[in-house]
């Protein structure tokens, strides 16, 4: 089952764990939803809860179990460590912030419980980057939407150019973000080296 129809089967709930799990993906394929079969203010709201969740067990899992983790999983102790360093230097806009980083959304906020940053202080200011972030890629999905179903009802039958047009974008977004992963592993293993 691919996301999409995921979240025309469970709607809602689909989202929050969507965005618990696929993150950005979900957030903006849920704001897609809104402009023909969903709330979008219970878009929103599901987003802000998957996204604020995830991050919050993790958080509490770096912050009782981090050093068990490290030992545990070797592999991931570079990015722990870039991460643990942010947090250390700008730790409110790291709470805030490091969901937005490429490679560190699960990493992250175990890093910062890890740093042994407040609870509450953690819980504020991920409640705040949940709110942004599920703000921005559920209103990127949402306006993406609107702009499609008004360019569709323009086009009429010159529909083939537009989606080509879009297999074209799509494409060069996935190449950019392929390269973007093997040039980040290859940074994470020279770091490790």
């Amino acid at each position: 089952m691919d996301l999409s129809t995921f979240i025309a089967q469970y709607g809602y709930l689909a989202i929050a764990l969507g965005c618990m799990l696929e993150g950005e993906t979900v957030a903006v394929l849920g704001g897609l939803a809104a402009n023909t079969q969903l709330s979008l203010p219970l878009v929103y709201l599901m987003a802000f809860l998957g996204g604020w969740l995830w991050d919050s067990v993790f958080f509490l899992i770096g912050h009782h179990y981090g050093a068990a983790i490290i030992k545990r999983f070797p592999r991931y102790k570079g990015k722990i460590k870039k991460a643990e360093l942010i947090v250390r230097k700008y730790d409110l806009i790291a709470i805030i912030g490091l969901r937005f980083l490429y490679g560190l959304r699960t990493i992250g906020p175990m890093a910062i419980g890890i740093a042994k940053i407040n609870t509450l202080r953690f819980i504020i200011c991920n409640a705040v980057g949940a709110a942004l972030w599920s703000s921005i890629f559920v209103t990127i999905g949402y306006s993406a939407g609107r702009i499609f179903q008004e360019k569709l009802q323009k086009l009429g039958n010159n529909i083939i150019p537009l989606l080509i047009v879009a297999a074209i974008v799509f494409t060069v977004f996935f190449i950019i973000r392929t390269l973007i992963s093997k040039r980040h592993r290859q940074t994470e293993s020279d770091i490790d080296d």
